[in-house]
């Protein structure tokens, strides 16, 4: 017989880690997108991808029939969806902004530790 509180918690990380899985398609469906973009656009592109629902109560494309906004950029249309699925356990919008910057530093120096690229300087 399984403990209740360790099936609770299993069932926590099932539905953290589908989060995860659909918020990375929702990121690939707009990787093509053009920014500024209305989110009737980013629902289309994401039409192909498989509407599975989330939180146990919705779907990523019911999530963007919702939001009726204009984003400016993958940053901010990616901060609505997870405002809108109540996601707290992802990166905030300002760690995933270090993390780009950290990222394109490595590929235009060819530097895998920026501390590194720092302590050259």
């Amino acid at each position: 017989m399984t403990n209740p509180s360790d099936e609770a918690a299993r069932r926590q990380r099932d539905r953290q880690q589908r989060q995860d899985e659909i918020i990375a398609e929702f990121e690939g469906a707009i990787e093509d997108v053009k920014f500024p973009v209305h989110s009737a656009e980013i629902a289309a592109e994401y039409r192909d991808a498989p509407d599975e629902v989330v939180a146990e109560e919705e779907s990523l494309s019911s999530v963007l029939d919702r939001l009726d906004e204009e984003y400016d950029d993958e940053l901010s249309a990616r901060e609505a969806v997870l405002e809108e699925f109540g996601a707290t356990d992802h990166d905030e919008p300002a760690d995933l902004e270090r993390e780009r910057i950290a990222e394109a530093e490595r590929a235009a120096t060819d530097v895998d530790d920026v501390e590194e690229l720092e302590a050259e300087a």
